[in-house]
């Protein structure tokens, strides 16, 4: 599990696609076992670095090609925005405990900027890598409909707006999620589970003022508990989208 995990993140990180996502890589190991609900994730997720690979490709066609590409293209990622909140749904629905609150403060009432606390650290990390790569397919649908505006008729069904809120929203949720996951108590395991939901939660805030501001936010309260160095997220987000002021 945990090398197709980095399977995915590392060609999430390069926009390439992965052997992964080939049906047979999918089915043939499961024929005798039933699939857990993170691998069906990753199931998932590890067709979107083949999504990132066409987006690139994009810069080579005519823009007349590259537009009905881009048009086929997010077609694939609103399937799969519907994918991932599905699997959310069924992941939800597997118990009748919630996976995640709000930790309490010292007066016993729940602090919506503080820390979010889960029902273990796998469930954490199948929670971070699914908003992870719901930023990444989200922001991807945002960018390409503002590259190919002819395409706009697709906003109808993925408003830009509510697209770019989501983002703010589970990016903020990710950095809520770095004082569990990263507990002295979990290790280098919590701390390597971590790196790509920072990374991803990062750069997606950085976007806008408005996710800069909320960074910022979560940064005073939050950041001085997280031993990182955001410098170390040096890397752009999976993402061709340019900063907007």
């Amino acid at each position: 599990m945990c090398i197709a995990l980095l399977e995915v993140i590392q060609a999430l990180m390069l926009r390439k696609a992965t052997f992964l996502a080939d049906e047979d890589w999918i089915k043939a190991p499961f024929q005798l076992y039933e699939q857990s609900q993170l691998q069906n994730l990753l199931n998932l997720a590890a067709a979107l670095p083949g999504i990132l690979e066409r987006i690139d490709a994009l810069r080579d066609e005519s823009a007349q090609t590259a537009s009905k590409e881009a048009k086929g293209i997010i077609t694939q990622l609103v399937k799969m925005k519907m994918k991932f909140e599905l699997w959310a749904k069924s992941f939800e629905a597997e118990s009748p405990m919630a996976h995640y609150w709000n930790q309490t403060n010292n007066n016993g009432l729940e602090d919506q900027n503080d820390t979010l606390c889960f029902s273990s650290l796998s469930t954490a990390n199948a929670l971070t890598c699914l908003w992870s790569v719901q930023i990444i397919c989200m922001s991807h649908i945002q960018d390409l409909l503002a590259r190919f505006p002819e395409l706009a008729a697709f906003a109808i069904i993925v408003p830009i707006t509510a697209l770019r809120e989501t983002c703010i929203e589970l990016s903020a949720r990710i950095l809520r999620s770095m004082g569990f996951v990263m507990q002295d108590s979990f290790l280098l395991y919590g701390q390597f589970s971590a790196t790509f939901p920072l990374h991803t939660a990062y750069h997606a805030l950085s976007r806008d003022s408005k996710g800069r501001a909320v960074f910022d936010k979560l940064r005073k309260s939050l950041m001085p508990r997280i031993s990182f160095e955001i410098g170390s997220f040096g890397k752009r987000i999976p993402t061709n989208g340019k900063r907007n002021v």
